[in-house]
């Protein structure tokens, strides 16, 4: 590939990050307007601040589980680097479409030597897996449908979980187990920090069903098509599977905020992954096995 269509895809894949910040910097613009700013205290905005940080953080999961699938590929690429290419375009997810993200992934990693083909199958990989993790974390509101103690669901979900680790350990390989098990702990945190906005915000502390109810309308928001980041579609299921825990206007308030929160996150690891890992790389930086 020449240099100047390498040149061309990187500018490309990074037009496609920075037009993805833009979106952000609008959603936040339009939650803005929406928000009871008056209702809620200065302390409470530090608390949805430092969670904001919290969520921007565990983009690096994200960031190094997609590594490892490339790895597993086929395909050895540098952590500073992951970091990069997966922060520089992953506010692309927001652009109407749902697919502008992977693209711009894909022409950052062409761009730098990465061949085509695993590049492109390990996106596929990444959804697939991430998706099955997230589907797990349906054990964790069954008891709010039936009587089962939550103690048991969440025992239950440990299982299943680790053996779902190792299954992937024994019949894959290493690399894609690693992968599995940093989306996992990504998933969670990313319930944890929902659960804590809505304790934070007058909802009831039900760290579990909360956790649970928010990947699950991650997960559906992740599977329907042409939704950006899954917006108006994770919003509408969790307000179903959390209608019971507060209020109807204050369900509303928490899922709009839970929504800011995600979205400053996301801004903050685009702009840590500017900002902070490796400038614009090269093919020099990619060995392939």
């Amino acid at each position: 590939m020449s240099s100047t269509l390498k040149r061309a895809l990187s500018w490309i894949g990074s037009a496609l990050g920075i037009l993805g910040a833009a979106f952000v910097g609008l959603k936040l613009l339009n939650y803005s307007h929406q928000l009871p700013i008056d209702k809620i205290s200065i302390s409470q905005w530090l608390g949805v601040a430092a969670l904001s940080f919290v969520y921007g953080a565990s983009g690096f999961l994200l960031a190094l589980s997609w590594r490892d699938i490339v790895q597993y590929l086929g395909v050895n690429i540098r952590r500073d680097w992951a970091v990069w290419a997966y922060g520089v375009s992953q506010p692309a997810k927001y652009v109407p479409g749902n697919v502008f993200h992977l693209a711009g992934r894909q022409a950052l990693g062409v761009s730098a030597g990465i061949p085509a083909w695993p590049l492109g199958k390990s996106m596929a990989w990444e959804l697939g897996t991430i998706a099955s993790m997230a589907s797990l974390f349906a054990l964790l509101i069954v008891p709010s449908f039936c009587g089962v103690p939550t103690g048991i669901a969440l025992l239950l979900f440990a299982c299943v979980a680790v053996m779902f680790i190792v299954l992937i350990w024994r019949f894959f390989s290493p690399d894609l187990a690693r992968a599995a098990a940093l989306q996992l702990v990504f998933l969670g945190l990313s319930g944890i920090v929902f659960a804590m906005l809505f304790r934070l915000l007058g909802g009831e502390w039900n760290l579990i069903l909360v956790c649970g109810a928010y990947v699950i309308a991650w997960l559906i928001g992740l599977v329907t098509p042409g939704a950006p980041a899954g917006v108006g579609i994770r919003e509408g299921v969790l307000f179903f599977l959390l209608r019971g825990s507060i209020g109807q206007a204050g369900l509303l308030e928490i899922i709009l905020i839970g929504r800011l929160v995600t979205a400053s996150g996301d801004l903050i690891f685009f702009l840590a992954a500017s900002l902070g890992f490796s400038g614009r790389p090269t093919g020099l930086q990619v060995k392939t096995t």
